[in-house]
């Protein structure tokens, strides 16, 4: 894997990003700071990494085999990747729109973080089933078979305590959020890239 190639598709899953939340927002505008997006972006690659050891870690101590495994570039037991972050802050920027989106059209915080949740794995279907269609292979590949291995159901259990913590964590961060931004950052890099 070339990294030429690996940016041209990290551009592409930016513009399909950015395109599905237009689709889902029946093409209207959502209105976010950009200081709001970067600090989402920033905030979910260093979230959604260590989420994956988390969560892999104990997945595998209850069921006995990992939910799933990187393929591309893989560490910590292939329960996330180097290249991960960058996915994560794709779908930080994602997060941040469809979360104003549907701050404006429910009240129901249950709902909205239902709905996030499966937006979250629709996502990932998308960024599977395109790196697939780009380069013949999975970025990450799950064990159980009920998406094709693409994905699981079982993730949305995970992805709705994600959309909780995500949001929280935004919420909380806001005030501060370049000091914030700064400290993932920091934190993200230590876990990925040095603590392997």
């Amino acid at each position: 894997m070339d990294i030429a190639s690996l940016g041209i598709y990290t551009l592409l899953l930016v513009v399909v990003t950015l395109l599905v939340v237009w689709l889902v927002t029946n093409k209207k505008s959502v209105k976010v700071s950009t200081k709001h997006l970067v600090l989402g972006a920033i905030l979910m690659s260093a979230l959604g990494p260590l989420g994956e050891i988390f969560v892999g870690t104990v997945y595998q101590y209850v069921a006995g085999f990992p939910l799933w495994q990187y393929q591309i570039f893989p560490v910590h037991h292939a329960y996330t990747s180097l290249y991960a972050p960058v996915i994560w802050a794709v779908g930080g920027v994602e997060l941040c729109l469809m979360d104003a989106y549907l701050r404006g059209k429910t009240a129901s915080r249950m709902w909205r973080h239902i709905f996030l949740a499966v937006d979250i794995l629709i996502v990932e279907l998308l960024i599977n089933i395109g790196f697939v269609l780009a380069f013949g292979q999975m970025i990450f590949r799950y064990t159980p078979g009920d998406l094709l291995h693409f994905s699981s159901l079982q993730t949305l259990p995970f992805y709705f305590i994600a959309g909780l913590v995500f949001t929280g964590a935004f919420k909380i961060l806001k005030p501060n959020s370049y000091r914030a931004a700064l400290l993932f950052g920091f934190i993200m890099f230590v876990v990925v890239f040095l603590a392997n």
